[in-house]
């Protein structure tokens, strides 16, 4: 059986066909033009600091809406989105407009959309909230701590058995168990600081602690107790 001769623009995924929002927008422009008075108009429904929300509608030259579309995008569901949430609502609101005009594969869904949608399913958005405090925002929370901290840092075991600090209970500790913890707590300290250069792996590790270490500060500064941050 001959292969389909593949179209840029057009992804076909478990035998489904999914158009690109770009793709979508190039068949209505030829068919109908700005010339004549076809447009496309966007509105902006929400954006402020957790989720931008779209609406996208493909207007004839008479003012009638043809087809409309939504599209809500959480600002930390992917690394893309924290830069791009606004720009990525805006395809998907346009995306959907044209589907339901009738530009659509045979599917609903853009390739976009559903580009986005994976990547969702892959970033851990927990993750992505803790590389978030590399540009200097703190969150806090017991949802933080529960975690054990050897999932994110495979090195955590040694260190805190090492002859230095000589706390073998504290190889499965979770991050609330080591906040409590003199030694644990302090090879917290050295990872949040500068000395502990994170990779790609680690990165989680060390915005983590740098989270523990600041909560730890700032209950220490309520009780007029010093502590010093490393950062």
């Amino acid at each position: 059986m001959p292969r389909k001769k593949k179209v840029e623009g057009v992804v076909d995924i478990h035998g489904k066909e999914y158009k690109t929002v770009a793709y979508r927008t190039n068949e209505v422009r030829q068919q109908y033009t700005i010339k004549d008075g076809w447009g496309i108009e966007t509105t902006m429904l929400m954006n402020d600091e957790t989720k931008v929300i779209m609406k996208a509608s493909l207007v004839d030259p008479n003012g009638k809406v043809v087809g409309s579309g939504h599209a809500e995008e959480y600002r930390t569901a992917t690394r893309i989105n924290k830069t791009s949430a606004l720009e990525n609502a805006e395809t998907s609101a346009i995306g959907r407009a044209l589907a339901a005009a009738g530009y659509a594969g045979t599917e609903f869904a853009s390739a976009d959309e559903l580009a986005n949608a994976l990547l969702n399913q892959k970033e851990d958005k927990t993750v992505n909230k803790a590389i978030d405090l590399f540009d200097g925002e703190v969150i806090s929370g017991t949802d933080w701590h529960h975690h054990k901290i050897s999932k994110d840092f495979r090195g955590w075991g040694k260190l805190v058995s090492n002859k230095r600090n000589n706390s073998p209970d504290m190889e499965d500790a979770t991050y609330d168990q080591a906040s409590k913890h003199p030694k644990a707590l302090s090879v917290l300290k050295w990872a949040a600081g500068d000395s502990f250069e994170s990779s790609r792996s680690t990165e989680v590790f060390k915005a983590r602690a740098q989270s523990i270490i600041a909560e730890v500060a700032e209950a220490s500064r309520e009780n007029d107790e010093p502590f010093e941050t490393p950062f």
